[in-house]
């Protein structure tokens, strides 16, 4: 049961059905047509479905929580060409996971998708290698090439080298 006082009604959404209650003057909420009201107390309430009364507690609605914005980088496959600036391989996103290769200064390599863990004001990212070898690298020490991507060093055209 979800009371709307500004439009002067109740509303219930029950498994089968929903119902529209309008608000009487003795501050109940009743829809004739469908047997169903609803009496506001001070410890929450009494809904009336036909003659069974059920108890409710009154509870606050919680505001949405709104998406996080869709950035490129974010954590959808990415399938981007990128460079490494060398560094370590690791087998997950985070330093707490074992090395599992070394990765030269200019390598190439497809920046898979974003894993969202961030360190130091860049992201660990998934990669893959020419050599199929897949791990995880930390955006710091990596660039793209073909634009700036949300989370890494730099587009590796602005790299001095």
């Amino acid at each position: 049961m979800e009371t709307i006082p500004e439009e002067g009604r109740a509303q219930y959404t029950g498994p089968d059905d929903i119902a529209s209650l309008p608000a009487m003057p003795n501050g109940a909420y009743v829809s004739d047509n469908s047997g169903i009201s609803f009496q506001r107390t001070e410890q929450g309430g009494t809904l009336w479905l036909g003659d069974v009364s059920f108890p409710c507690e009154v509870t606050t609605a919680r505001a949405p929580v709104a998406p996080p914005p869709t950035v490129l980088g974010g954590p959808e496959q990415l399938n981007h060409v990128g460079q490494s600036l060398g560094g370590r391989l690791r087998s997950g996103p985070g330093t707490n996971y074992p090395q599992i290769g070394n990765i030269e200064d200019g390598t190439y390599l497809t920046i898979l998708s974003n894993t969202g863990v961030s360190f130091d004001g860049y992201d660990w990212f998934e990669v893959a290698l020419d050599n199929g070898q897949r791990g995880f690298q930390w955006g710091g020490i990596l660039c793209s090439n073909g634009g700036q991507l949300v989370g890494l060093y730099a587009s590796c055209q602005n790299i001095p080298r």
